[in-house]
């Protein structure tokens, strides 16, 4: 049964969030966790307030412990991505990183933050590397580690890798998945640049149409 006062403080949070009153929506959030605190919505937006108020130390926390719950793994891991993202091009986006491999090293979502930070840095090699780590979680996200894979690939000037890990992509999306749309795309750039011109075509043609 939900319990109407943690209802009550989140709507409160949300709303505050939504106008760009973060440290009243943490006010909030924080009389959520003191009813339940354990309560991993709560730590998960405790996280997102965090990153707000530009706290990233305390935002990679949260995010942490809600990706240490199997129920809130995914959410958690994406939170981490976010956060990865917003403080790129920061120094402590390394710190930070490197934090999260050590105390979580078999994290395949962990993995996934880790290996997108070595993408965006140029670090194609060992980017894929990380990336195959993670390939074995989630669907999407597998097809994501796919795409990152082909993308290093096409990086390092080798056209036939990226395409055989964007067919990987394809071969695992459902239709109609406006991934799917990208990854013919984006291997059709592949025949192309590797003169395959038919394939190219092919690959063009056979986009998938949103219905």
């Amino acid at each position: 049964m939900k319990n109407p006062l943690i209802e009550k403080h989140f709507q409160n949070a949300k709303f505050s969030y939504s106008n760009e009153e973060y440290v009243k929506a943490l006010d909030s959030i924080e009389k959520v966790l003191h009813i339940d605190n354990n309560n991993m919505n709560a730590i998960f937006f405790r996280g997102k307030c965090y990153m707000k108020l530009k706290k990233y130390s305390e935002a990679s926390d949260d995010f942490t412990k809600t990706t240490s719950d199997k129920n809130y793994d995914f959410k958690g891991g994406l939170g981490l991505r976010f956060l990865i993202r917003k403080i790129s091009n920061n120094k402590e986006a390394e710190v930070f990183v490197n934090d999260l491999i050590n105390r979580m090293p078999e994290n395949e979502h962990i993995r996934f933050v880790f290996a997108e930070y070595l993408y965006r840095n140029g670090e194609y090699v060992n980017a894929i590397n990380e990336f195959e780590k993670s390939i074995g979680f989630g669907n999407r996200i597998n097809n994501y580690s796919y795409d990152y894979i082909a993308n290093c690939w096409a990086q390092l000037g080798n056209s036939e890798k990226a395409i055989e890990n964007l067919t990987h992509a394809i071969n695992n999306s459902i239709d109609n998945d406006l991934c799917k749309t990208s990854f013919y795309y984006e291997r059709a750039k592949c025949f192309f640049s590797n003169n395959e011109y038919d394939s190219a075509y092919t690959d063009a043609i056979s986009v998938p149409r949103s219905r």
